[in-house]
């Protein structure tokens, strides 16, 4: 599912509505976890008429082998006037307005990709031949980034660069860049989960909430859903949301720390300041395995001044 309610969601949504009309072969570029083969199916699903139950192939290349994907894209080339013939991995031949995913292109080696070419370029001389009737098939390409980016990196040839080139380009921006869709999206996600274990939905608490539009999110969408399936267990008492101790960085339980200092009254401050900096120091220890000087350098102070508060906190002992 494609949620949130940002520009860049309804931009998103706009431009897929506009390929879909078109009948292209698409090139989808984001990062991992921005939800591109969502975004594929959407464009497949919108491109057939109601009702219409067209194939939609998903050909994973991060787990495939090259004689696996030769097979199969053997199969699909030798049945695409048989739609009806079922084929390895429930591969179906791809007349009648079928799409062909094609995921994570990066991740394949140098013949996969070469079989892949061939596989284009066969694709391209059937719908010649057939003069685009009852061979509408789509193809569309998952990739990290641009093609001509990878190829300089040599993660793709620059043969299937350029062939990338030809296809209509869809962006799928970070998470980080839509940061106002994360609350629907966690909404939905929390929903989701209750459901499938049969628990009512908790509250997920307003602090916790802020934590999660601060984070980073490398791995987008993917790794939301991942917190939130994994708080939906954390929680104990079963009314509010408990986040997994792991999405905290160092700065952002000093950062916490220190805005309980700012928000709480004069009883609350009293006698606790040694206890968030020894919290804070400890942990930041912890993380560098106990490296003084790369702790000193997180922390913007002195290996001597840190050596010095660590041992009055008892977190080291001196020599």
């Amino acid at each position: 599912m494609f949620i949130g309610k940002s520009k860049i969601y309804r931009n998103i949504l706009k431009e897929t509505g506009r390929i879909s009309a078109l009948g292209c072969d698409v090139l989808i570029i984001g990062e991992p976890g921005t939800g591109k083969c969502i975004i594929a199916k959407k464009i497949h699903d919108e491109s057939g008429t109601s009702g219409d139950a067209l194939p939609f192939i998903r050909v994973k290349l991060s787990y495939m082998k090259e004689n696996e994907l030769s097979a199969i894209l053997c199969n699909l080339r030798d049945n695409a006037e048989e739609s009806d013939e079922l084929l390895p991995h429930c591969v179906t031949g791809f007349s009648k307005g079928a799409t062909i995913v094609i995921e994570q292109i990066e991740t394949a080696g140098y013949r996969n990709q070469k079989h892949l070419i061939s596989f284009l370029n066969e694709l391209a001389c059937l719908r010649r031949l057939h003069n685009g009737q009852n061979l509408n098939t789509r193809v569309i390409v998952t990739i990290t980034e641009e093609p001509s980016l990878l190829a300089d990196k040599k993660e793709i040839t620059e043969d299937l660069a350029q062939y990338l080139d030809s296809f209509t380009r869809l962006l799928i921006p970070p998470l980080r860049d839509r940061k106002e869709d994360i609350p629907h999206l966690v909404e939905y996600f929390i929903a989701e989960a209750c459901k499938k274990i049969g628990i009512l939905e908790p509250v997920l608490d307003i602090n916790a909430l802020g934590i999660l539009l601060k984070h980073p999110w490398k791995n987008n969408i993917r790794e939301l859903k991942a917190i939130i399936d994994r708080s939906i267990l954390f929680s104990s008492s079963g009314t509010f949301i408990t986040l997994p101790p792991d999405i905290f960085d160092e700065e952002t339980k000093a950062t916490r720390l220190l805005e309980t200092i700012l928000n709480a009254d004069g009883n609350t401050i009293n006698g606790s300041l040694d206890t968030i900096e020894r919290n804070i120091i400890d942990s930041v220890l912890k993380k560098f395995e106990y490296n003084i000087s790369k702790t000193a350098e997180f922390l913007e102070m002195s290996s001597e001044h840190l050596e010095y508060r660590a041992h009055e906190l008892g977190l080291i002992h001196k020599k």
